[in-house]
This record gives C-alpha cells, structure tokens and sequence, in this order.
C-alpha cells in the first residue's frame, strides 16, 4: 500500500446601498435623441441636487458582463439586473461615482452617492452575457497585471467569468454585493465574503486539500489544479494561465517503462536548471550580474507567459484566433511552430530562451495536438509541412498520448516528488534566498509587487507595460 505524500513546505500562495435612486421608464427596446436628452437632463438635476427620486431597491438577482470593454483596455462593467431593471456599475467610479445604463426596452434604475458622474449608453450590441444570482458557486478575488483588481466568479455550470476593476477597494465593494458563497464547497470553508476577499496563502493555510492530498483522496492532478486555482491561476487569463510539470523525458522509443525512474523529469529542479550545461550558463549570468537598477535573475523568459499557452493550443479555437491576433494575422514560422512533442522538450533542455512548463491540456486534451480545421501552418526549413503535433513513437494516437502522460502524473515516482516542484512553482522557493540557490530567479517584473501600474503617470509607459505582460525581458 503507497505512504502519504509529502508535504509542501511553504505554498504562499452590500456594495451599493445608496439613499437615492432614480427611475426612468424606457420603452420599444430603444431610446430616442430626445429621450436621451429628457433622461440625460434629469441625471443632471438629480446630481445638483435639484431633483431625487426614491425607490426601494428590489434584491438583485443577475450578473450581466460585456466583455468587449476589457477588450478595449478599458474598465470591465458589472451589471445588477432584476425581473424589469438593469443596471451596469463600472469599475471606474471614485467611490461610487460612476453609473452607465445599458437601455434594453426596460426600466433601468439609477443609483447615487457621493460625487456624481454621468453618461448614457443606449445600445444592446455589447451585452454579451447573462448569469443568474442563484448559479454563483464561487467568488474570488483576483489579479490581473500583478494588480490585485479582478474578481472571477464561477458558476454552477462549469463556467466561470473574470472581471477587471480600478483598484482594490472597488473588488471589495463587488465582492459584497455578490452572493455569500466563499470560494466553494469544495475545500473545506465557510462559504463567507471574507473566505472570497482571502489572499492565497490564507486559503492555503485555511483549507484541507492538502492533508486530503497526503492522504491520497485527490490525485495530483486535481491538487495541482487547486493550487493553481488558489494562486490566482485562470483559464479567464492568458497571462496567468494554470501551470503544470513536465513529466516524462523519453519523447524517443517505441515502448515507454512508465516504472523506470530514468523516464522521469528530475521535479526538484526547475526546468532550466535540468541540463548541466545550460545550469551553468544560468548561474554565471546570476553570479556576474552588475546591473544597479536591475536585480540578479536566472532567467529573462518564463515558465509561463500569454504567447506559451496560445502556441501550445494553437490548433483549438479560440486560442487559434488570439495567436493571429498576437501575430499580426499570420501564424508564426514554421520551425517555431509547436510541431513535436520531442522537439519542444529538447528546446525547453538546451534553448536559454526556453524554460516552459505545461498547461493542463496535455493532461486531458488530446484534440489540441490534431490540426482538425486544417489550418496551413507552413513548411519547415526541412521541407516538414507542419499540420498535427508529432507524437512519441509509444504514443500512437493523441488520446493515447494524453492517457500514458496521465498515468505518469499519476505514478508513485512523481507523487513522491511533487512536492518538491510545488516548492518551486507555488513554496517557498518562489524568490528569496531559496530560489537563487535553487536556480529559480526570473526577471524582476514576473513578480507581484515589482511595478504598481496605478503609480505610473506617463500613458506611454503604462500602456507599453500593459501590451507587453508580466514578461518583458527576452533573452
């Protein structure tokens, strides 16, 4: 019978009750210029004080979100909707100052306090989403940019939606409004605001699936999930998109031993310390680094960044689209293309600008390594034409592939050193004294804490950050 595994030593890991509401009939699912003018001049009056209107707010019941406006860079809204009102509460308001409406043939409500600042938008094309109060599961607060300033919600249909706000008081304010639900039941604690507003260490430290996972009630795929989730790791974000090891290393025989300790990854190491040569090259770069304004690093790239993930999932929709988009509208050249799951474990071995990871997909999706829409992904230098992703000669079809990976996640070698990459990836190894001896520094800005974009005056220089990500040191 398998022992316990070990522990991982240190994973660090009523919003608007106004006074005052406004209501203005809206009918025929538009609004004309001069109802437009008519609402507009009333906002004003009621915001100089010269006119307020009083209703009791009926309880919310709904959760509207338009996306297209994080795809514009700017603020994502949060809309409270009811059996006849709809309201849109933006994340750009200084406290409570900002109302939007979105007209859609109801009666929409206007809330107050504070300073006043009002606009009107009176189109349905943006509205993009609908979810029910009583389908909340969970709520977490979130960050994006390595700003503590999102929120994800997760729903009782699998799906979950992330939303961007200004700072943090704004997340508090979100949080308290929504459903008293905590981050689930699926941890072990109290379904509270404060569970839901909890930063990941306190989560960690809170929560059983640790003890659950010594025990071997969770597999490690789940408990890495977890950890990931925990982190303020997201599908809803590229740039922070969950992580998972690198297992197996024999990308080259017929036949895999999956109870040979040489077919498996070192996980004590991070992924750029695995050869000795490229260790060496790492630590020289660390040890001579003289930079005054720049702190030591091993390694200016990451283990995880926005453009890993859309290589890896190029072939599936709607990575696909994003890839273009990152590209210009062109997909990349062909030999650096995600080809071969030999070739990308040989780069990420001996290249010094690669040092992914993985991401859960190759644990459980075998169609994003089949070209099924027929993409023309290029030919390579060799004359390769490019199409579905090579596979190891033991894996004879994706689903294979995807179900030896698994079960090598899932072996005693790797649950007896899982540990030590968590270590790594989420522990105390992270930054600090640790990580440099374990060779685990990244560039400075990959960490929270090292920029504050709200610090930051010059539009260029902010935006510039913003475009580029975490990463911004390539080697």
């Amino acid at each position: 019978m398998n022992g316990p595994r070990a522990t991982p030593k240190g994973v660090g890991l009523a919003f608007l009750q106004s006074p005052a509401e406004l209501s203005a009939p809206l009918a025929n699912h538009s609004l004309t210029r001069g109802r437009h003018a008519l609402l507009f001049n009333i906002l004003r009056r009621a915001a100089d004080g010269e006119e307020k209107v009083h209703h009791p707010p009926p309880p919310p019941s709904s959760l509207i979100f338009c996306p297209s406006f994080i795809q514009q860079g700017k603020p994502a809204p949060l809309g409270l909707m009811d059996g006849e009102s709809l309201c849109w509460y933006f994340a750009s308001w200084l406290d409570y100052t900002t109302v939007f409406t979105e007209a859609i043939g109801v009666r929409c409500r206007m809330e107050f306090s504070c300073a006043w600042l009002v606009s009107i938008l009176a189109y349905t094309e943006g509205l993009h989403g609908k979810w029910l109060f009583t389908e909340i599961r969970a709520v977490f607060s979130r960050r994006y940019l390595l700003q503590n300033t999102a929120v994800e919600i997760f729903m009782a249909n699998r799906t979950a939606v992330m939303f961007n706000f200004a700072d943090v008081v704004t997340v508090k304010k979100v949080i308290h409004c929504l459903p008293r639900v905590g981050v689930g039941t699926s941890f072990g604690l109290p379904q509270t605001r404060r569970i839901s507003l909890a930063s990941p260490k306190q989560l960690f430290k809170a929560c059983n699936m640790t003890q659950r996972w010594q025990r071997r009630e969770i597999s490690n795929f789940e408990y890495l999930m977890f950890l990931n989730t925990i982190s303020g790791r997201t599908y809803n974000d590229l740039n922070q998109y969950p992580v998972f090891p690198w297992v197996i290393t024999n990308y080259d025989t017929e036949d895999l031993d999956l109870t040979l300790p040489s077919n498996y990854r070192d996980l004590s190491k991070p992924i750029g310390a695995l050869n000795p040569k490229r260790a060496a090259f790492f630590t020289e770069r660390f040890e001579s680094w003289e930079d005054e304004q720049v702190p030591k690093f091993h390694y200016g790239t990451h283990y995880s960044t926005a453009s890993f993930t859309m290589m890896w999932l190029l072939r599936t929709e709607p990575f696909t689209t994003f890839f273009l988009n990152f590209q210009g509208g062109k997909f990349d050249h062909a030999d650096r293309t995600f080809s071969s799951i030999s070739r990308a474990w040989k780069n990420c071995q001996r290249d010094t600008s690669d040092v992914k990871e993985l991401i859960p997909e190759f644990y459980y999706l075998p169609e994003m390594f089949v070209n099924s829409n027929n993409y023309s992904l290029g030919v390579m230098d060799d004359g390769t034409v490019v199409s579905d992703v090579e596979l190891p000669p033991w894996a004879k079809s994706p689903e294979q592939f995807v179900r030896i990976n698994r079960l090598a996640l899932e072996s005693e070698f790797v649950s007896c050193q899982l540990h030590q990459w968590i270590d790594l990836i989420f522990g105390y190894k992270q930054q600090g004294p640790e990580a440099a001896r374990a060779l685990n520094v990244f560039y400075y800005l990959t960490y929270e804490g090292a920029i504050n974009l709200g610090n930051i005056t010059d539009p260029m220089l902010r935006e510039d950050l913003i475009s580029d990500g975490p990463v911004l040191l390539k080697d």
